[in-house]
């Protein structure tokens, strides 16, 4: 059901007077004329108490509907501060592996000096196959443990074309396994870090939201 308006209700006031007008001129009645002019007065007054009904609502709603809109703003800021804070967070995070990485690979060629700096009767030494079986069959059972059936695949390939290796091979296979587990804990410490960062960055957004709720009318 539409109710009329405020200004509809003035304009069928208004052709209800002119109507009473017309009648009174042409028609010469003045009971018509009358009644014509009596509802044009009704509607008047409606239209009157609609209009400062309308501007009441509107006196209300509005501080609710301004405080609306500066919480929404509020929590766009809010939420564009942050998404700003985890940009700087990644790129700190993502900065500190890359400078971590560079040191394992230093330290990678540091030690490939000091193999080559062995007498060729230490780095010459033989290292039998079955070492290596041993090792790679550990490193299989040791992942399939962790990360469960499927994953010790490439440790139980590594353990069957075993063969016998020097001294020297087996140290470098042993600094490359260090670098790696080395560049892992760097990828997991700039994990931490960035999530630690995104932690201050969203407790440093909560007193702006817990003051946000009651500015509300």
């Amino acid at each position: 059901m539409h109710l009329p308006t405020p200004l509809e209700m003035g304009a069928l006031g208004t052709a209800a007077l002119i109507g009473a007008g017309l009648v009174m001129w042409f028609l010469k009645s003045v009971r018509i004329a009358a009644v014509l002019f009596a509802a044009s007065m009704a509607l008047f007054g409606a239209a009157a108490v609609a209009n400062g009904y309308e501007a009441m609502g509107e006196a209300k709603i509005q501080p609710k509907l301004d405080a609306a809109n500066a919480r929404i703003a509020n929590d766009e800021a809010r939420a564009e501060s942050f998404r700003q804070d985890a940009l700087v967070a990644a790129a700190n995070a993502a900065s500190q592996v890359r400078a971590k990485n560079a040191e394992l690979e230093k330290l990678r060629n540091t030690m490939q000096g000091r193999i080559d700096a062995l007498t060729k009767e230490v780095t010459g030494a033989p290292v039998r196959a079955a070492a290596g079986q041993l090792l790679d069959n550990f490193v299989a059972e040791a992942n399939a443990a962790a990360f469960g059936p499927g994953a010790d695949a490439e440790a139980r390939a590594a353990a069957a074309a075993a063969r016998d290796a020097t001294v020297a091979e087996w140290v470098q296979w042993g600094g490359k396994v260090s670098a790696l587990y080395g560049r892992c804990a760097s990828q997991v410490i700039g994990l931490q870090t960035y999530v630690k960062s995104l932690g201050t960055a969203a407790d440093a957004q909560r007193p702006a939201a817990a003051a946000g709720p009651s500015s509300s009318p």
